[in-house]
């Protein structure tokens, strides 16, 4: 009598098994995500500093290549220069002198506000600009405040320039996760 050997394999998974690694995959999945938002959202602010700084930067520059005042402010919708809720940063050269951008005027560059909320402060009594001399300082001193539109995300950051014309970003230089300028805090408003 010969005997016939029969062994079978069962390939896959059971119910239970695919509801269990779901279960866990989900679990990851919920605690990654907060942290994914606030990286992107941390990107977002490091993205837009580095962009007000290169446009103070360039502004800067053009003031000492061409030889005149060159104007640096954030506008509204209608480009009007405003302190805060505008939609860009824009550089130009003022011919009027009257710290706005007005038709015919030439912009040089524009920097558009996207996810974040800027607020710039400058020297003296509710100015919305800042304008470099041909000899490279700034004829205003202050900065920009970049914070998420989210504020429960955290603080924000800020881009500084002297009358010097020496123009730095915040950092955290007491390791406590929050940027600071001259030992203060950076923060952003709570609506």
């Amino acid at each position: 009598m010969k005997r016939v050997c029969s062994i079978t394999f069962n390939i896959g998974f059971t119910l239970i098994q695919l509801l269990f690694c779901l279960a866990i995959i989900s679990i990851l999945v919920s605690v990654s995500l907060p942290s994914t938002t606030a990286a992107v959202a941390d990107q977002k602010i490091i993205s837009q500093i580095y962009d007000i700084r290169n446009a103070l930067k360039l502004a800067q520059n053009l003031a000492i290549t061409r030889g005149e005042t060159v104007t640096a402010c954030l506008i509204d919708i209608n480009s009007h220069c405003v302190s805060e809720n505008g939609d860009a940063i824009a550089v130009f050269i003022d011919a009027n002198d009257n710290h706005q951008l007005d038709n015919g005027e030439i912009v040089v560059s524009e920097v558009f506000i996207t996810g974040t909320t800027v607020v710039l402060s400058a020297s003296g009594h509710n100015k919305s600009y800042v304008r470099f001399k041909p000899v490279g300082s700034a004829m205003e001193s202050g900065n920009f405040l970049v914070c998420n539109d989210n504020p429960v995300l955290g603080t924000g950051r800020k881009v500084v320039f002297y009358y010097s014309g020496r123009i730095y970003l915040s950092s955290d230089t007491n390791g406590d996760g929050f940027h600071d300028v001259s030992g203060n805090k950076v923060q952003c408003p709570v609506n």
